[in-house]
């Protein structure tokens, strides 16, 4: 078979089966030439393609699912790379099984941690799944044109873009290196494209899928959604202000036997930082806060910390002896764990003069950054 022919056979492949078929049985029996033959068939698909745009289905597939679906896919995948990719190098390189076993907290973070890791891969896969059977569905004789914009904007969407964990400047050593800086984003885009390829392949089949196993996939979905939707929520805020939610009242007691009673503090700025005993990169923080504290502390500056250590006040008590804090300390309970959905250690908030959350940070903060931050909160009214 000539390079001609050859051509002829992949262009043909847009067409129905039934009209390839008969249109290359044609062009056979006509004895045509394999160039001629190849300018008959590029002209028919054009014909057949342009057609199909006349429908608003392809159009629907394009602007509805392709583009905007695309863009956050290559978000939502870039931040939880970036993610996974803090999470993979801590974990790989600051334990060991002896500190793991002695740690128990520290056990539970890597049980927390792999988890959500985890179900969020899930998601992705799901999510990109879906969005392939849906571009199949819809724009099935022009899929070839709607997936390679979809593939297209998964690629370029976060091109020339950052997450807030690379511009902490604490995680320049994770995003020194090749395999997290640019292995991790690699493979969450594959991850993506190849759910994607799997759904549309899927969409094509006649085939269609049982009510009950749609009713399992959509309700999985829900679900994860749902539990995903603040770690959303910050893939797309990429640098934007985001809206401001109510910070969850509660009310905890130091060690005194004392109420610390978050909703008290409306009116003053508070910074809630959550810690613990064995978490190293809290103990880097607590002496910041404990700055911040007494520097602006006239101003309308708040701080509290809330230890997260399995073993309570018979763990802390001891710390805080050794280790004096100028701010008040509390134990955390199962509620304030579940309001905050604390997972990893440190996580520190900043709450406006309106109760309102203006800021949240996993990991270290960035001490000139987090001082410019609490400095404009106090300036607002």
């Amino acid at each position: 078979m000539t390079f001609s022919w050859r051509l002829v056979d992949v262009v043909s492949r847009l067409l129905e089966p039934d009209e390839r078929e008969a249109v290359c049985g044609d062009l056979t029996e006509s004895g045509a030439s394999g160039g001629q033959a190849f300018v008959d068939v590029l002209g028919l698909v054009a014909r057949r393609q342009a057609s199909q745009w006349a429908h608003v289905a392809p159009w629907l597939a394009c602007i509805g699912i392709a583009v905007p679906i695309g863009a956050l896919l290559s978000h939502v995948s870039r931040f939880w790379a970036d993610t996974w990719a803090i999470d993979a190098f801590v974990w790989l390189n600051a334990w060991t099984w002896s500190f793991l076993v002695e740690n128990p907290g520290y056990r539970d973070g890597l049980i927390s941690t792999g988890t959500r890791d985890l179900l969020h891969g899930v998601a992705l896969i799901g999510w990109a799944w879906a969005t392939g059977f849906a571009l199949a569905t819809l724009s099935r004789r022009t899929l070839w044109f709607t997936a390679t914009l979809f593939a297209l904007i998964v690629w370029i969407a976060t091109r020339g873009t950052t997450t807030t964990a690379r511009a902490n400047v604490f995680n320049a050593e994770v995003f020194a290196m090749p395999l997290y800086s640019v292995g991790f984003p690699l493979l969450s885009q594959i991850l993506v494209l190849l759910s994607a390829l799997v759904g549309m392949r899927r969409g094509l089949r006649p085939r269609a899928i049982s009510w009950r196993a749609t009713m399992i996939v959509v309700a999985t979905m829900v679900i994860l959604t749902a539990w995903s939707g603040r770690a959303l929520h910050a893939a797309m805020v990429l640098g934007r202000e985001p809206l401001r939610n109510a910070a969850p009242d509660f009310v905890l007691h130091d060690a005194t036997g004392a109420p610390i009673k978050l909703s008290d503090y409306k009116g003053k700025v508070v910074l809630l930082d959550f810690w613990a005993t064995w978490c190293g990169g809290c103990k880097t923080e607590i002496p910041w806060y404990m700055e911040f504290q007494t520097k602006y502390h006239d101003q309308g500056l708040v701080s509290i910390g809330v230890a997260m250590d399995d073993e309570g006040w018979k763990t802390v008590k001891p710390y805080l002896a050794e280790h004096p804090i100028n701010y008040p300390i509390v134990v955390a309970d199962p509620d304030i764990t579940k309001s905050y959905a604390t997972q990893n250690l440190p996580v520190t908030l900043l709450i406006d003069r309106e109760g309102r959350i203006a800021k949240t940070m996993v990991g270290l903060v960035v001490k000139d950054e987090w001082e410019q931050t609490i400095q404009r909160l106090l300036r607002e009214p």
